[in-house]
């Protein structure tokens, strides 16, 4: 058996006190309606963390399916999701952190970039395409 806890604020301390940071989510259903709601993560490190992947299910219904990720960023101003989801909450984490890492990266980089990015560290932190 397997638990999972995800969170749906994160908090931060700065010289002039805390800052609460929340990421949110915009689904749009069946029937057309935008559902705009807080985003549950998990936690993987400072600021970093996995957000499962959100997705309608018919007219009225939000699903989240916990076998896809995408890494998150959070840092007390802005908050960043992958737009790509990653089977594997390991291995989205991994990603993550590694993207994080990297200084030739930004969690403000277009998808596009992101994307090669993926392509080209991907596979060595166990994505598969």
């Amino acid at each position: 058996m397997s638990f999972v806890r995800m969170v749906g604020y994160q908090l931060h301390t700065h010289p002039d006190g805390v800052a609460v940071t929340d990421l949110s989510a915009s689904v749009t259903l069946g029937d057309g309606t935008v559902v705009v709601m807080p985003a549950p993560f998990v936690h993987i490190g400072h600021r970093l963390g996995v957000c499962p992947a959100i997705e309608p299910s018919g007219d009225t219904g939000i699903v989240f399916d916990l076998s896809r990720w995408a890494p998150v960023y959070l840092d007390g101003e802005a908050q960043t999701m992958f737009p790509f989801h990653i089977t594997g909450q390991g291995v989205a984490a991994t990603i993550a952190r590694a993207f994080h890492a990297d200084p030739a990266t930004s969690w403000s980089d277009p998808r596009e970039r992101v994307e090669t990015w993926l392509r080209s560290h991907g596979p060595d932190l166990g994505l598969h395409f």
